[in-house]
């Protein structure tokens, strides 16, 4: 992939940050982060009685790096991609270890395509040679994985899943 792709290369970068006594030197964290998680870490530092963000899908990294781990997850992490030509763009929905990435007209999901599918717990670099889309065993995974895309889509919902009692 490459910027503004939805390919690993476009969407999957290091995200560096150093926090003297908050953040263990040389730590790694696994969950993924989008760039608009900025906006709700800062409403977290700033206010801390504020749950959410004004961004949608933003989700506060103050517990991640605080404890390591967070109290809101998300369903799903959706992206778009700057269009491919002047009719189609790309978009992906990524959950759990599964990427479904699609195409589709550019200015509507009419005719939304599945074009490849990639287990990123063996796969992270979504190597081609292996893509699942054509594997029969893996027709349910696309299935949910577009249902779910075209509902967070034409719904509007948020992704993020605030997991607090």
């Amino acid at each position: 992939g490459a910027k503004s792709s939805v390919y690993d290369g476009g969407s999957r970068v290091p995200f560096v940050v150093t926090w003297p006594g908050v953040i263990e030197a040389g730590s790694r964290c696994p969950q993924p982060m989008v760039a608009h998680d900025i906006v709700a870490t800062g409403d977290a530092m700033t206010s801390p009685q504020s749950r959410h963000a004004q961004v949608k899908d933003s989700l506060s990294l103050l517990p991640v790096f605080s404890r390591g781990e967070s109290t809101e997850s998300r369903e799903a992490i959706l992206y778009q991609a700057k269009p491919r030509d002047e009719q189609h763009v790309n978009w992906a929905i990524a959950r759990g270890q599964w990427k479904l990435i699609f195409t589709s007209d550019r200015k509507s999901l009419a005719g939304l395509k599945p074009i490849a599918l990639f287990n990123l717990g063996t796969n992270p670099e979504e190597d081609e040679t292996e893509n699942e889309l054509q594997n029969e065993r893996y027709e349910p995974i696309v299935r949910e994985l577009t249902a779910l895309f075209t509902d967070l889509r034409k719904s509007g919902r948020p992704t993020v899943i605030d997991e607090q009692p």
